[in-house]
């Protein structure tokens, strides 16, 4: 569980049992002293608050509730190689972070909005047939009132809350 007093950051799709130095949380958790709460599907370690937890749509709010996440907290990453994009527009009803990053598929044209179906028993196959375009997660986004802040070539894309953006003028 975590504390509201605290700057929060959330990320699943973890994919390891152990503490990664590879993963978008460990600079703030290990940095700045963030307090980090994971979940993964097949992986679990109370000692560094890993749960293992199969997040689908219809659940994820759910769970996040479970583990009292404020639905203002600093920052949630998304990387579960399927239904990122679903789960993104799910959180996107009940959570509103700062910043949300969600790993997209560099094979899907920049030009187009595509996206697996939200089929929770889809896995990834280490093809190029998985998650959601970059321009599918934009459009996503923007919706919600978020603006793609930044992207890590072939990884991900990070988006920031549009109130949180200051364009100079006051």
């Amino acid at each position: 569980n975590v504390n509201d007093e605290e700057s929060i950051c959330v990320e699943f799709g973890y994919n390891s049992a152990e503490f990664s130095p590879h993963a978008n949380t460990t600079s703030l958790i290990l940095d700045r002293g963030w307090k980090g709460i994971f979940f993964d599907g097949d992986y679990e370690n109370h000692d560094i608050n890993l749960y293992k937890e199969f997040l689908t749509t219809k659940n994820i709010n759910k769970i996040f509730q479970t583990y009292e996440i404020p639905t203002d907290l600093e920052y949630i990453s998304i990387d579960v190689d399927s239904t990122d994009l679903w789960l993104f527009k799910e959180l996107l009803t009940s959570y509103r972070p700062k910043v949300y990053s969600v790993e997209y598929n560099p094979n899907f044209s920049i030009n187009d909005a595509i996206t697996l179906t939200d089929n929770h028993s889809i896995y990834f196959n280490n093809d190029k047939a998985y998650g959601a375009s970059l321009k599918a997660l934009n459009i996503v986004a923007s919706q919600s009132g978020y603006s793609l802040l930044w992207v890590v070539p072939t990884l991900d894309a990070f988006f920031i809350r549009n109130e949180l953006i200051d364009d100079g003028t006051s």
